[in-house]
């Protein structure tokens, strides 16, 4: 009888422990992710970007609305900051993520150029190896940033004489016209610092 009850008592601890190490695994198995609510110059909501971390990668999906007929240069940018300073438009955000080592469009975070129906609305999914969820939720954060124009990714053909600095840097994108501060996904309903021109 007593064998019978700790066979019964063993078998129970068993179950127990299994179930916790599922529980555990399927916890460090969720994806982890992030979110940017996107602001245009007037400092209105256009749409969000959102950041998911899937078997360490990180897909990247766009909805939008409000933007300009076209391609536009698609971006992650240093600083969580879409402030202005006296540099211009959402300035505070900095440079590409990765410019500091490397020229375009061998940044890590410059992702394919986002296109813009007829009616203003726009929507990219992308899935990318090149940064993770952790790396852009870094100390100081980071930001999405949509340019004016398309992004050429520093392809000048030497015949053309070859990709000036500019292009080296921004792939001649051009103005910043959307911002959005990168969070973690439990604050994504955060409003985005901005401030809107006079």
């Amino acid at each position: 009888m007593m064998t019978r009850r700790l066979q019964l008592l063993c078998c129970g601890a068993l179950l127990a422990i299994g179930a916790i190490a599922l529980s555990v695994s399927a916890q460090e198995a969720a994806p982890s992710g992030a979110a940017a609510s996107v602001i245009n110059a007037d400092g209105d909501s256009i749409g969000t970007v959102t950041f998911t971390a899937v078997n360490g990668q990180t897909v990247v999906t766009a909805e939008l609305l409000g933007l300009p007929q076209g391609f536009h240069g698609f971006h992650v940018h240093t600083t969580g900051s879409c402030e202005d300073t006296n540099q211009g438009r959402f300035t505070a955000a900095g440079g590409h993520v990765g410019a500091k080592t490397t020229s375009h469009a061998s940044h890590p975070a410059d992702l394919p150029s986002l296109y813009v129906t007829e009616n203003g609305s726009a929507y990219l999914s992308v899935v990318t190896d090149l940064f993770t969820v952790d790396q852009i939720l870094d100390a100081d954060g980071s930001a999405i940033m949509i340019h004016a124009n398309p992004d050429n990714f520093a392809n000048i053909p030497p015949r053309y004489g070859g990709p000036d600095l500019e292009t080296l840097n921004t792939g001649d994108s051009g103005a910043r016209i959307a911002c959005g501060v990168i969070v973690g996904a439990l604050n994504a309903e955060a409003t985005p610092e901005a401030t809107p021109a006079s």
